[in-house]
């Protein structure tokens, strides 16, 4: 095989360019965006809109990305829709992005940004829109979810001299199911670039508001952008400092293509990554520690933690006091209310 191959000149052109620049910026740090307590799960339907893997030999056209594709919701009779979330990201800012959803105009609830060199003349700036859909999923159910309209064409010389280009969108939904263990099943939003730069840089960021008081079947979802099959130097995936991993995704190549809903392998330059988490966390934790590397630019979005949890005991609100304005009345009579909005199981009497 010879090293000296297009596609190792492109990263060798690509890593100079990151060792000049330096980190990016302008990125979103992770916060709680939904969270669901009881018998819940979740799947993930989407596509990616790269025909082919942006590394590849021959390159792909610079004007080849598709404007729409569909991906099929399948559940079962015992699951129902509680939530579901379209988020659509590529390239550029967003802005005036507006796709159609089986002939509906989705308008983003809000977009968020990065730029992946923000001191060169020409940025790279890359947007992610999010969209709560939750009643429409709920009225459509199982279908054909077909995008449409999303055209990100052409794809301008910075982001197609190095192969940092995509376009895609995902459902997240999340469904209840009586046979399943009471969860905590929380969606992170944000939208940050790998520190990048010489060396075998790595990026940190935290996962709170967590409840585990039980680590059995605890899992977790990254979508994640700009991985390929080909280049993987320097990439991990650590959970509290431990290395992911599983079948579909090595230790050493966790950036690679894959979606773990559907087991693809071409999913390009978009990952969808489930991994058991239960060795990773412990129980009375409240948060955990992501650490992703990749000595080539990788996009980080949502993150999705499915965990076993009870939460807190129930609240008391005291309403009313009357009798008090009887003169020597020893006989009040409180009304009040016994409450938790986040119970995941019923209260006791």
């Amino acid at each position: 095989m010879n090293c000296f191959n297009s596609s190792y000149l492109r990263f060798l052109t690509l890593f100079c360019l990151l060792s000049f620049f330096g980190n990016a910026q302008n990125s979103v740090p992770h916060t709680l965006y939904q969270q669901f307590n009881g018998p819940y799960d979740y799947t993930i339907i989407g596509n990616t809109h790269n025909p082919s893997d942006a590394w590849s030999t021959p390159y792909p056209a610079p004007g080849s990305m598709l404007t729409s594709s569909s991906a099929t919701l399948n559940l079962t009779s015992n699951q129902a829709i509680v939530g579901a979330y379209l988020i659509w990201a590529g390239i550029g800012n967003g802005a005036g992005t507006t796709i159609t959803l089986n002939g509906l105009a989705m308008t983003p609830d809000f977009i968020n940004n990065a730029n992946a060199f923000p001191n060169a003349a020409t940025p790279s700036i890359y947007f992610s829109a999010v969209k709560d859909i939750t009643s429409y999923v709920q009225t459509v159910g199982n279908a054909i979810y077909q995008v449409s309209n999303f055209n990100l064409n052409p794809i301008q010389p910075n982001y197609y001299s190095n192969a940092m280009y995509f376009a895609g969108w995902n459902i997240i939904v999340v469904y209840s199911n009586p046979t399943l263990p009471n969860k905590q099943l929380n969606i992170y939003d944000g939208y940050r670039f790998s520190s990048i730069g010489s060396g075998f840089p790595t990026i940190n960021f935290p996962i709170n508001n967590l409840n585990v008081t039980s680590t059995v079947g605890a899992k977790m979802t990254m979508i994640s952008f700009l991985g390929n099959s080909t280049v993987f130097v320097g990439q991990s995936l650590k959970v509290n400092n431990l290395v992911l991993s599983n079948a579909l995704n090595p230790s050493n190549h966790p950036f690679n293509n894959t979606n773990s809903f559907t087991n693809s392998t071409s999913s390009w330059q978009i990952d969808v990554d489930t991994y058991s988490i239960n060795n990773y966390i412990n129980i009375g934790d409240v948060s955990f520690n992501i650490t992703a590397g990749s000595i080539i630019p990788m996009l980080f979005s949502t993150v999705i933690t499915s965990i076993q949890s009870e939460l807190p005991d129930a609240t008391i609100s005291l309403d009313s006091i009357t009798g008090q304005d009887i003169c020597q009345n020893r006989d009040l009579t409180l009304d009040y209310t016994v409450y938790n909005i986040n119970s995941n199981d019923t209260l006791l009497a």
